[in-house]
């Protein structure tokens, strides 16, 4: 594990972030209480990426989740995290 991957995993896990294996190395996610958005968070070349996803809604949702915001490029992880907490239940 990089330190730049050690680092987010200590943040991540300290803000209630899972690891998301299924969407790439070292990436944390974290949902909203009723699942309609997913916020992540990686290790991109030595920074950190976050980006939140939204499912659409409507008379007949969309299975598939679509990016909503991001991605955005931050030096530290809890940057990131800060970005992707605070896009996840906004309108």
């Amino acid at each position: 594990m990089t330190d730049a991957a050690d680092e987010l995993r200590r943040s991540a896990l300290a803000r209630g972030f899972a690891p998301a294996p299924s969407d790439g190395p070292d990436t944390w996610a974290r949902e909203s209480g009723d699942g309609s958005e997913r916020a992540l968070v990686r290790v991109a070349e030595g920074a950190y990426e976050a980006r939140v996803y939204r499912h659409p809604t409507g008379p007949t949702p969309g299975p598939d989740p679509e990016l909503d915001n991001g991605p955005q490029v931050f030096a530290t992880p809890d940057e990131a995290l800060d970005y992707a907490e605070s896009n996840l239940g906004a309108d």
